[in-house]
């Protein structure tokens, strides 16, 4: 059962992955249009609220994924003893 419980948590921390590297890689985009001068100021406040809010989701999601970890980690320790 912990195996499989492990196996699920690996996958949703690759899927997790995944979809922080496309966040960070549309960040990087829209600083590299913010530097060339290609938006509106209006559209840069707009664009780094909603970049402020997706690094505190991703910060959010990093940390139960921490906390679970550390949970399978406990329950580990536990069967062996």
């Amino acid at each position: 059962m912990l195996e499989t419980r492990h196996r699920a948590f690996i996958a949703l921390c690759q899927r997790v992955t995944r979809c922080h590297e496309q966040v960070l890689a549309r960040h990087r985009e829209l600083e590299k249009s913010h530097t060339a001068g290609q938006v509106s100021t209006a559209q840069m406040q707009a664009d780094h609220a909603a970049m402020q809010a997706e690094d505190e989701q991703m910060q959010q999601e990093h940390q139960q994924l921490v906390e679970a970890h550390l949970k399978i980690a406990r329950e580990h320790a536990a069967l062996l003893k």
